[in-house]
């Protein structure tokens, strides 16, 4: 909704905007901009794991913009706080979910208030291992090392990772060399961070 609201408010200001148009590197110059403002995201990091390009494998945002794909199982690789907030999203939709996380904590990039809280809504309705290291990915679900050191296999449907997202840094770098001018880099091209940052940046 937040996002949409956005897109409403960007149409009702004299703003030009162009879709399906590549800001590349000879449109900058060609264009002979007094400002270039680079706001080229993040993309995800792919976790080395063997089976993560197979097809019941999906990255954690797609599982909002392909619901349709989803089994009923779902396993998720990464207890970040978008690991964990895809999870309880998936269970509100009744799917049965798991989340592995290698560390010995999930959801360390939130705020102690937010972890709470956040774990007291996953209680009952998401299931989470910590301490356990997702080693391949099978048609049947994963494999992974648990705290013990054993091998246990965790079955799902549909395997969801969540490992984090990097900077386009070499997109926005390429860009910013071809601004004849001023140039500003802000958003997730410079750091991967969340909706809060990315409000406060764009208003300053």
């Amino acid at each position: 909704r937040f996002k949409d609201s956005l897109i409403s408010r960007i149409g009702k200001l004299p703003i030009g905007v162009r879709t399906g148009t590549e800001a590349g590197e000879e449109r900058v110059e060609r264009e002979d901009p007094d400002v270039l403002i680079v706001a080229v995201g993040s993309e995800p990091v792919i976790p080395d794991i063997p089976g993560i390009s197979d097809t019941h494998v999906m990255h954690v945002l797609d599982t909002y913009w392909e619901p349709e794909k989803i089994g009923e199982r779902v396993v998720i690789i990464g207890g970040g706080l978008a690991g964990c907030e895809t999870g309880m999203h998936l269970a509100a939709l009744g799917k049965s979910v798991t989340i592995v996380e290698m560390m010995d904590r999930l959801a360390t990039d939130a705020t102690e208030s937010h972890r709470i809280a956040l774990f007291g809504m996953m209680d009952g309705r998401v299931r989470y291992h910590a301490r356990t290291l997702c080693t391949r990915i099978t048609p049947a679900g994963i494999t992974a090392i648990v705290e013990d050191g054993s091998e246990r296999s965790f079955e799902a449907d549909t395997v969801v990772y969540a490992a984090g997202q990097k900077a386009r840094s070499d997109t926005a770098f390429g860009l910013c060399r071809a601004a004849p001018r001023q140039y500003f880099l802000i958003g997730d091209c410079t750091s991967p961070r969340k909706v809060k940052e990315a409000v406060h940046e764009g208003y300053h």
